[in-house]
């Protein structure tokens, strides 16, 4: 029976191997369904390590969430030109993100295909948050993800982008969610201009 075993990977992260232990063959079921609550428990924490033989206690399910849940998705990384706001005047914030990135690593089913897509939520840090948006925010005149600030002072902007996927292994396939990525603009600064008029 192959039960789990967390050791550290190549890269000095925990990562989850296979150790094969002889059972009675009167225990056989038992243990199995034992093995398949302990790999489904580790996972998650602790992807499979690069070469793992087959995992025969794990579903593609399995794999593939524990994937999804260590990938390193992409962070936005928000700014509005040219790096301050005037009171009364949309803002157009730029994304410079991704909205789509795919991904595949080869495992005990053979191999792992996983697409993830993103939506962004903005906190314009004066009380206001919007979205979801399915667009990168772009540049003025044409962006889409804007926003109009009525105080001066300063704000501290946050954009979360929210992510999902679907997947597709060894004849199976479906869809995870849960996971995050943010970036942000501190103390973004906005004025107002006043007309100033000169005597002669």
């Amino acid at each position: 029976m192959l039960y789990p075993k967390v050791v550290t990977g190549p890269d000095g992260k925990p990562c989850t191997t296979g150790v094969s232990i002889p059972v009675p063959a009167e225990k056989a079921e038992q243990e199995k369904a034992y093995a398949r609550e302990q790999w489904e428990l580790l996972l998650p924490g602790a992807p499979l390590c690069p070469d793992q033989p087959g995992v025969p206690a794990v579903s593609p399910r399995v794999i593939a969430t524990s994937f999804w849940q260590n990938i390193p998705l992409p962070k936005p990384q928000p700014h509005i030109a040219p790096g301050w706001a005037i009171t009364g005047k949309t803002a157009f914030l730029e994304t410079h993100g991704e909205r789509q990135h795919d991904y595949s690593r080869d495992t005990p089913f053979g191999g792992l295909g996983l697409t993830a897509r993103g939506q962004y939520f903005v906190d314009w840090g004066d009380g206001e948050t919007t979205g979801p948006y399915d667009v990168e925010g772009g540049a003025w005149p044409d962006g889409q993800i804007t926003h109009t600030y009525i105080n001066v002072g300063l704000y501290n902007v946050v954009v979360t982008e929210q992510w999902s996927s679907t997947w597709h292994l060894g004849g199976e396939n479906g869809t995870l969610t849960g996971l995050e990525t943010e970036g942000g603009i501190d103390n973004f600064r906005v004025e107002q201009i006043q007309a100033v008029v000169s005597g002669n």
